[in-house]
């Protein structure tokens, strides 16, 4: 395992001479004042660019022969190839199993899911585009496990719930990324006393962190979500050339480039990363691609295809510097058959210094015979062989030409993500917004029938009601804020099972706000004094010194009646806010367990008119423990140890925070509805 390139300035090796000149076919050494100048000058670029085009080819061979050199004695690799003066898409793809890494906390619109500043740093928040980078490398180079060091950093020690890891996963999933490493879980001495060891720059993925108690339900939520993302190939449409050249040409005061996850200008501030947020925004899937990787790439049985990967047409973004073998293998694509969409203008530019003028006579001969006529909507076509270039500034009127279409999913704020099975297509959805979804929605792909998969219960299936409106499929879709699930079609069967049950409320709730029990059960420091109230609320609020520092679980119990007036077939429970995971029975029952927003469930039995008995076990975080410790000066830390904002660390000056059962809790009854199938 290699973790991300920090080896910060290493623009050096002794052979490097040797190297440059057998690569580019010049001495450096005769022109080291182009190469340190500051001036932009287009010899200067040309030499900068070659230097870097040298140190990544190195960095490249050497993680090539590391991975070889595993392989040959019985191991497999994994690499971080981020931080690198490389080609990120060749460089992960180089190992048998690339990996991003996530830094820093991602603010989502779901409401109620904190995102205080104070606990966070926001200067470098998770950016889905260039998560992208490891997924696309493995799914263009025909790898099927693409990993993530996941939740680095989220927030402040012991301030992370696992109801804000969810959608940082969900983002990750969104992105490609199908084998989730935790960060983190610090080796510490079982001797060593509350909290152990730990690494300062970790969630802390631990048995010494409070929410472990119910970590094994973010587990499960994660298993069955990538049992789905690891089967089947991806079904991503378009292929997006990312030009390096171009950055290894910009001129700036460090001659060596590095390309990493914490500022990402280079990708945001290029014309192909703006290309890329679109697409995704727009609900188009895609992958990006090497001038390397599409040496590999062929056209066969009427689709663009990479190692096992298949798509309709490859994007060549607002290009200046394309090299020689890039284009014409583009141009050979087109004779068999491919779509090639080029943005706005022809690349008229090749890279580095060597022969360039000779070289760039050579594009512009190979540029010259290609005959555009001008079609609908300002879209020029140039006719190949058997395929075809087009060419122009509306990048949706391109793609609508080529009948690359995008999914209308992410027109309800809905993100996706798809994949091949043997019978049709696989989605995960997320609602990462502040908006319900509960409406037909049309997909990109036709199927007879589906089933929808809940990934946060091991038994929530069901048969979605489909139907064709003018001639495109639809299917009904119920996702509040923060939840997400598996759509499995079928293109020529029907699915078998029971049909998935939709619910709408049916009335106003019934509230349960007579008097509860709170005790503590599980925790430390020790456990506070059991207490009742009639009004929910942070249990540090209660005027208990132990309860203000206790880290644990506590269970809230009440005996309400359920008159006969509102009696129902299927209910809702909503416990409000929760701090922060909690596990329900009724009339000793167990209903679920909850961590992550919505903080409900449906549920269809146990429930009586009468007396009933509700229990709720609450877990909370360790952060008031952490607190608790540094007030009275206790040498807790065993070696480096900073806060969230890389500064010495002492939680004595936080404020403490909430915890336990909030509610206000409720009752909905629920009415099983059944969508309108009218076909159109």
């Amino acid at each position: 395992y290699h973790d991300s390139y920090e080896y910060y300035k290493a623009d050096w090796t002794e052979n490097l001479f040797d190297e440059f000149r057998f690569r580019r076919g010049y001495d450096l050494k005769q022109h080291l004042p182009e190469l340190f100048s500051q001036d932009s000058s287009e010899i200067n670029s040309r030499i900068i660019a070659d230097y870097r085009t040298t140190i990544a080819e190195l960095h490249l061979e050497y993680i090539q022969t590391w991975t070889d050199w595993s392989n040959d004695h019985g191991w497999i690799t994994r690499n971080q190839a981020h931080g690198s003066p490389a080609n990120l898409l060749d460089v992960y793809a180089a190992a048998d199993i690339p990996e991003t890494e996530t830094f820093g906390a991602a603010h989502f619109d779901i409401p109620g899911l904190s995102f205080n500043e104070e606990e966070i740093s926001t200067s470098d928040p998770p950016n889905p585009l260039i998560l992208q980078f490891a997924s696309s490398a493995a799914q263009v180079s025909g790898k099927n496990l693409v990993a993530s060091e996941t939740c680095t950093w989220l927030r402040d020690h012991f301030k992370t719930s696992l109801a804000q890891i969810k959608p940082e996963i969900d983002q990750l999933f969104l992105a490609g990324i199908n084998h989730v490493f935790y960060h983190g879980n610090a080796y510490s001495p079982k001797e060593a006393e509350w909290p152990g060891w730990m690494f300062y720059a970790s969630t802390h993925f631990e048995e010494k962190n409070a929410f472990w108690r119910d970590v094994s339900e973010l587990n499960n939520y994660v298993a069955r979500c990538q049992s789905i993302l690891q089967s089947g190939k991806p079904a991503n449409n378009i292929l997006l050339y990312w030009p390096l050249a171009d950055i290894w040409h910009q001129s700036n005061d460090q001659i060596l480039k590095t390309l990493n996850v914490h500022s990402t200008e280079w990708l945001s501030d290029s014309p192909f990363g703006k290309l890329a947020a679109w697409l995704k925004n727009e609900g188009h899937s895609f992958d990006y691609i090497s001038d390397k990787q599409l040496t590999e790439v062929i056209f066969q049985n009427g689709s663009i295809q990479s190692n096992g990967a298949t798509y309709k047409t490859i994007i060549i973004p607002k290009t200046e510097h394309i090299p020689m073998e890039t284009w014409e293998k583009l141009l050979a694509l087109t004779k068999t058959g491919a779509t090639i969409i080029i943005d706005r203008s022809l690349p008229e530019d090749v890279p580095g210094w060597f022969e360039f003028e000779k070289r760039q006579k050579t594009l512009q001969s190979s540029l010259s015979p290609l005959k555009f006529e001008s079609i609908e909507n300002e879209i020029l076509l140039s006719k190949q062989t058997k395929g075809q270039i087009l060419l122009g500034s509306n990048m949706d009127d391109l793609l609508s030409y080529a009948e690359v279409y995008a999914e209308p999913i992410v027109n309800h704020g809905i993100n996706y993500i798809r994949r091949t099975h043997s019978e049709g297509f696989h989605y995960f959805l997320s609602n990462l917004s502040d908006q319900s979804l509960d409406a037909w929605v049309p997909m990109a792909t036709n199927f007879e029938s589906a089933v929808i998969l809940d990934p946060r219960s091991s038994n929530k299936t069901g048969v979605a009601a489909t139907r064709q409106n003018q001639g495109q499929p639809e299917i009904y879709l119920q996702l509040k804020p923060g939840e997400s699930c598996i759509i499995r079609s079928f293109t020529d069967r029907q699915a078998d099972g029971n049909p998935w049950k939709y619910l709408k409320k049916d009335g106003k709730p019934f509230e349960i706000n007579a008097e509860w029990k709170v005790e503590f059960i599980e925790g430390g420091t020790v456990l506070p004094a059991t207490y009742t109230t009639d009004h929910l609320a942070s249990w540090t609020n209660i005027g208990d010194e132990e309860a203000k520092r206790f880290a644990g679980t506590a269970i809230y119990s009440i005996s309400f009646y359920l008159p006969d007036s509102i009696n129902a077939e299927n209910w809702l429970l909503d416990l409000g806010e929760v701090r922060e995971s909690a596990r329900i029975r009724l009339n000793g029952n167990e209903l679920g367990r909850l961590w992550s927003i919505p903080f409900s469930l449906s549920f269809d039995k146990y429930l009586k008119t009468g007396e009933n008995k509700l229990e709720i076990e609450v877990t909370n975080l360790s952060a008031n423990r952490l607190r608790d410790l540094d007030q009275r000066n206790v040498n807790w830390q065993k070696y480096f140890f900073v806060n969230v904002f890389y500064k010495n660390f002492d939680a004595s000056l936080w404020s403490v925070m909430d915890s336990g059962l909030l509610g206000p809790v409720r009752l909905y009854r629920m009415v099983v509805v059944e969508p309108r199938k009218t076909k159109y």
